[in-house]
């Protein structure tokens, strides 16, 4: 996918547009079903293959941090398989929710688009090894670095066995950083 540089910049606008809903994708929030389900369509369009099982869906239930009711959280996984399977996978990962009931384009809408393009790309030239490509929940407080936070969850429960040739991460992609 060599497109020229306006059509990638007017696809990112539109899936960050698609993500930045006006009242926000935070847990248990309508918006948050929204993008969930954009992800999904998202996944299905590129062609990615379920990183387990027949679906992109890796959900857990977890009692939530404030107050304990079991919560229903789900990580969308997909890959996109390399030239050579036996290399070890690259891990590609963002998270769609957000921390407050606003647009959060940069926290985390943006990146979530970046994160598509990349799979777009990929999916049409594919890397010498494996890309996987993880949409995590559940990364903002109250569950950040608890153990209801997505990516700890698919990392503990999913990739015991992998050991990843990298691990990119992206997240804040269009913040302001004039005060750094």
């Amino acid at each position: 996918m060599n497109l020229p540089h306006k059509l990638l910049v007017e696809r990112l606008k539109k899936h960050s547009q698609a993500l930045a809903l006006p009242l926000g994708r935070r847990v248990g929030q309508p918006g948050h079903d929204v993008a969930r389900d954009y992800l999904l369509k998202q996944m299905n369009r590129i062609g990615l293959r379920p990183f387990r099982g027949d679906g992109y869906e890796l959900s857990y239930e977890l009692p939530h941090p404030n107050g304990g009711k079991l919560t229903k959280f789900t990580n969308l996984v997909g890959v996109i398989r390399g030239r050579d399977r036996s290399l070890p996978p690259i891990l590609l990962g963002a998270h769609y929710d957000s921390v407050i009931d606003a647009p959060c384009v940069d926290d985390n809408a943006t990146s979530v688009a970046h994160n598509i393009l990349l799979a777009d790309h990929f999916s049409l030239h594919p890397l010498e090894r494996d890309l996987i490509v993880a949409f995590f929940d559940a990364e903002e407080p109250p569950f950040f670095l608890g153990r209801t936070m997505g990516s700890r969850r698919f990392c503990e429960d999913h990739c015991g066995d992998i050991r990843f040739a990298a691990v990119i991460v992206t997240d804040l992609v269009g913040h302001d950083a004039t005060d750094c």
